[in-house]
């Protein structure tokens, strides 16, 4: 028995052939009526078509409006490249976060000498020291060039994201301007350390303080997001954005008071002058905020809400919205140049 049924495929070859034929063709009409089931649309309603899954990718043509549902659905990318960017200012370094609290002590000690000791400049204030006035002006100061210099300088060293995948690219300068805020907090607390120590209280004007901070990262953001657009193409404007900072900030009443300032012109040059210079002086975007910031928290004496405020702070949120619809209309170009 054993014998035979191993010589069994050589005594029925032609019946074993037809029966492997008949599977092979069962087999056959089997896949095909599986592709068959497969390409017929599913009857559960639950289940998306082909259809309603397929997503198409156009290039950008013209102005297009500002998605920010976009950018709200890459919101955790989005924490990504802020704590990527946390983490590169302090890696390989010794000191840490004290290279962002130790260059603003620095400068404004320096600036307290020169102008306050030496100059003989006086505050806002007769009962706040010098070097705290220099240093209130000096954080939120640094604040602003932070989020100008981290958002229009973040798409130069992009490329490989840029050039590989999609995504929001507003994300990339709105995570460079995050980043500020979070060296802001160490200055700030440093600030509120010298507060305690002098004694000086802040009022209710502190509650402000939230509104300052975010003009401050909104008047970086509009101005950085501008040169981010143009400094792809033209490598120049990133270099005068870079040399501009420096001479801007003798603009703003950051190291000296700006009543001072127009008391000491007074008398020296025609007194006609002085009221134009002081209105173009004003509408500096950063000087309502360094003065809203020093206002609320070290709220002075000689200092009042001044609603002329308000008009600089305008005109930046109209640059900032022309700003965001100029990047998304270059921003098509940014993988071939850049």
């Amino acid at each position: 028995m054993n014998e035979a049924t191993a010589t069994d495929p050589r005594l029925g070859g032609e019946d074993d052939a037809t029966t492997s034929a008949a599977q092979v063709d069962d087999h056959d009409t089997g896949a095909d009526r599986s592709r068959d089931v497969a390409a017929e649309p599913s009857g559960d309603p639950g289940r998306p078509t082909e259809e309603e899954i397929t997503t198409i990718i156009e290039p950008p043509r013209g102005w297009m409006p500002l998605n920010f549902r976009e950018i709200w659905q890459y919101r955790e990318l989005l924490l990504f490249f802020t704590k990527r960017d946390l983490k590169s200012k302090t890696k390989q370094t010794v000191g840490g976060y004290f290279w962002v609290i130790f260059p603003p002590l620095l400068q404004s000690g320096i600036l307290t000498v020169l102008l306050g000791v030496i100059a003989g400049l006086s505050t806002d204030d007769d009962s706040t020291p010098y070097f705290i006035f220099v240093f209130a002006g000096m954080a939120i100061w640094r604040l602003f060039v932070a989020s100008f210099s981290a958002s229009s300088n973040c798409l130069m060293g992009q490329a490989g994201i840029l050039t590989k995948i999609y995504i929001p690219r507003l994300l990339i300068p709105i995570a460079s301007t995050i980043t500020g805020v979070v060296h802001f907090a160490f200055l700030f607390g440093v600030l509120a350390i010298l507060m305690a120590i002098f004694k000086i209280v802040p009022t209710w004007k502190i509650l402000l303080l939230p509104v300052w901070i975010g003009l401050a990262m909104m008047t970086g953001l509009a101005f950085g997001i501008w040169f981010a657009s143009l400094s792809v193409r033209y490598r120049d404007v990133r270099m005068a954005g870079n040399m501009i900072i420096p001479f801007w900030m003798w603009t703003v009443p950051v190291a000296y008071s700006a009543t001072e300032l127009f008391g000491k012109l007074d008398g020296k040059i025609d007194s006609r002058f002085i009221p134009p210079l002081e209105t173009i002086y004003k509408l500096n975007p950063m000087y309502p905020i360094v003065q809203g910031f020093r206002w609320s928290v070290l709220s002075p004496d000689k200092m009042t809400f001044d609603p002329f405020w308000l008009v600089p702070l305008v005109l930046t949120a109209l640059l900032l919205v022309m700003g965001m619809f100029f990047f998304r209309r270059v921003e098509a170009t940014f993988a071939d140049i850049v």
